[in-house]
C-alpha cells in the first residue's frame, strides 16, 4: 500500500528548533499548519508561501512581524502564492517602499486564489493587505484591525510626499470580497479605509471610522462598482479627511465589473468633517446602477446621494450634527442609540436581493468582534438595536454592561445597586452609572449672578436633563415648570445660567429622561 501523507504542524519561535517563520518556508507541504509563538520577528521576510491550504497562526498571543526597512522582495513582509491560505492572530507592521519602488509595501501581498484573515492586525504599512486580481479568488477578512496604513515619507527619502495610492486594505478584482466584524481606522496619506475592485462585495458589521488622526480620501471606495452589499456598518468621515466630497464612493472608474448594484441597509454613517459631502456617490460614468438604501442612519451635514442611477433611497433617517446626541457618545465613536432616540423601531423589512437577505443579524462589538442583533418590537434604523427583550423597561445591553448578565439581582428594575438612592431603572432612565454612588441627580449649588442665577448640578449622560422650578412646595396644584433643557451631555457636571429671576422665592429640581 502506498503511504498516506498527513499534514504536519511546524512550531516556530525563539525557543523552538525553527526560530522564525522564514526558517520553515521551504520545508512545509500542502495543508500544513505553521504555529508561530508570540514574539517579535524583525525583518523576517517570506518571499512566498507557495504551498496550498496552509494555516499560519499565532499561538500564546499575537506574534509581530516587524519590518524596519524596505522589504527586499519590494512587495511585502509575507508574499502568498499558494491557494486557500488561512492566516490567524498575526500582526504585520512597518512594510514601506519608496515611490521609486512602487510605494506599495504591504503586510501581506496575496498573489494566489482565496485567502482568509482572522483576528489579525495590520498597521504602519503602505498597504495593510494588497490582493492581486483573480476571477476565481475569494477573500475573507474576519475580526481584523487596520490602521495607520498609507503612503507617507520613507526613511530612504524623507522629502517624499504621499502619493495617495496605498490604503488600509486594497482588494483587486477578485470573485468575492467579504469583510465582517473588523475595524479599519486612521488611514494616512490620503489612502482609503477600504478599497475593493471585487466583482461581489460583502461589507458587513464592521467599523470604518477615520477618526481624528487619519486623513483618508474615502471611507469606502468601490471604484469598479460590482454587486455590493453594505450592511450593519459604522462609517465615519473624520475631521481631517483629505477628500471632502464623498464618504462611500461607488463606480468612479466606470463599469469594469459586469454587475452594478449597490445595496446599503442599517448602516450608521457619520460626517465629522463638516462641509456637505455626499454620503453616497455613484459616478455618472456608471450606466444607471440600481440598488437600494434602506434603514440607514445618517448623521451630520451632507447630501444622501448625488442621484445617479436608479438606486432607491427609502426609510432612512437623516439627523443634523447637533442631533448626534441621539447616539451614546459620538465623540468616542459609540454609535449605540440612546433611549428614546428617533431611530428606535423605525426600521422596515429591507428585502432580499440576489439571494442575499439585507436584514441585519449581527452588530459590531468593539474591538473587532460581533454580537447577535436582537430585535425587540420593530427593527431600529442604523447599525445598532436598542432592545429590551425581557420587557423590564431597561435596555438589555445596558444591564449586561454594568451587571454582567440580565439575571444578576442588581439588574432588576427595582433593585438599589449603587448607593446613590436610585433604583436600577431610575439609573437607566436618568443616564446614571448604577455602580457609582456619586453618579446621581443632585443640585450642587445655586449662585447669584447679575440679573439671575446659576444652577450647578450632577446629572446623567446620554439623556435629556431639565432644570425645573416652582414657587410653593405645599401647593399640590402647582406644576413644576421646565425653565432650562440640557440635551444629552458627555459629562455629569452641568451648569445652567438663568436670567430674569430677581426678587423671587423659587424651588429647583433636576429631572432627566425622554424629551
Amino acid at each position: 500500500m502506498a503511504p498516506i501523507a498527513c499534514a504536519a504542524t511546524w512550531q516556530v519561535g525563539p525557543s523552538r528548533t525553527y526560530k522564525t517563520p522564514n526558517a520553515v518556508v521551504n520545508l512545509v507541504a500542502n495543508s500544513d499548519t505553521i504555529a508561530i509563538d508570540a514574539a517579535t520577528y524583525t525583518n523576517d521576510y517570506v518571499n512566498t508561501w507557495a504551498k496550498n491550504n496552509l494555516t499560519l497562526c499565532g499561538v500564546g498571543g499575537r506574534p509581530i512581524l516587524l519590518s524596519t526597512y524596505q522589504p527586499p522582495n519590494l512587495k511585502a513582509i509575507w508574499v502568498i502564492s499558494g491557494t486557500n491560505t488561512t492566516v490567524e492572530n498575526v500582526e504585520f507592521t512597518g512594510a514601506r517602499l519608496s515611490s521609486t519602488n512602487g510605494g506599495n509595501g504591504a503586510g501581506i501581498r496575496q498573489q494566489a486564489d482565496t485567502l482568509t484573515l482572522r483576528n489579525c492586525s495590520f498597521h504602519d504599512n503602505n498597504d495593510g493587505i494588497l490582493v492581486d486580481t483573480s476571477a476565481t479568488s475569494d477573500i475573507l477578512i474576519d475580526s481584523c484591525e487596520f490602521y495607520n496604513n498609507g503612503y507617507t515619507n520613507t526613511a530612504d527619502n524623507p522629502n517624499e510626499k504621499y502619493v495617495g495610492y496605498a490604503h488600509n486594505m486594497y482588494i483587486g478584482q477578485v470573485r468575492t470580497f467579504t469583510i465582517r466584524y473588523s475595524y479599519s481606522h486612521a488611514s494616512i496619506g490620503q489612502g482609503h479605509l477600504l478599497k475593493s475592485r471585487a466583482l461581489t462585495n460583502y461589507i458587513l458589521y464592521s467599523r470604518l471610522t477615520e477618526e481624528s488622526n487619519g486623513n483618508a480620501s474615502y471611507e469606502v471606495n468601490l471604484p469598479q462598482g460590482g454587486l455590493s452589499f453594505v450592511v450593519g456598518n459604522l462609517i465615519e468621515k473624520g475631521a481631517n479627511a483629505a477628500n471632502h466630497g464623498r464618504i462611500i464612493d461607488y463606480s468612479d472608474e466606470g463599469t469594469k465589473n459586469p454587475i452594478q448594484n449597490l445595496y446599503l441597509a442599517n448602516n450608521t454613517i457619520v460626517n465629522d468633517y463638516g462641509g456637505s459631502p455626499f454620503f453616497v456617490w455613484i459616478d455618472s460614468s456608471a450606466p444607471s446602477p440600481s440598488g437600494k438604501a434602506v434603514n440607514n442612519l445618517f448623521i451630520g451635514n451632507g447630501t444622501l446621494s448625488n442621484g445617479v442611477g436608479t438606486a432607491v433611497f427609502t426609510n432612512n433617517l437623516a439627523l443634523t450634527y447637533a442631533q448626534r446626541t441621539q447616539l451614546v457618545n459620538c465623540a468616542s465613536y459609540d454609535y449605540h442609540l440612546i433611549p428614546f432616540a428617533a431611530a428606535i423601531d423605525k426600521g422596515v423589512s429591507p428585502g432580499v436581493y440576489s439571494n442575499f437577505d439585507l436584514t441585519p443579524v449581527s452588530e459590531y462589538v468593539h474591538p473587532s468582534t460581533c454580537g447577535v442583533r436582537q430585535v425587540e418590537a420593530a427593527l431600529d434604523q442604523g447599525a445598532y438595536e436598542c432592545t429590551d427583550a425581557n420587557g423590564d423597561g431597561i435596555e438589555d445591553n445596558w444591564q449586561r454592561h454594568y451587571f454582567g448578565s440580565l439575571t444578576n439581582a442588581l439588574a432588576a428594575p427595582n433593585a438599589y445597586p449603587g448607593g446613590n438612592g436610585f433604583t436600577t431603572r431610575q439609573d437607566y432612565l436618568a443616564g446614571l452609572d448604577p455602580t457609582n454612588a456619586n453618579s446621581r441627580l443632585a443640585i450642587q449649588a445655586i449662585e447669584a449672578t447679575s440679573g439671575g442665577i446659576a444652577v450647578n448640578w450632577l446629572g446623567g449622560t446620554s439623556v435629556w436633563q431639565y432644570v425645573e422650578t416652582r414657587q410653593n412646595l405645599s401647593n399640590a396644584a402647582e406644576a413644576w415648570q421646565v425653565i432650562y433643557t440640557n440635551a444629552p451631555t458627555l459629562q455629569s457636571t452641568n451648569r445652567a445660567l438663568l436670567g430674569g429671576l430677581t426678587n423671587q422665592t423659587l424651588f429647583f429640581r433636576i429631572s432627566a429622561g425622554q424629551p
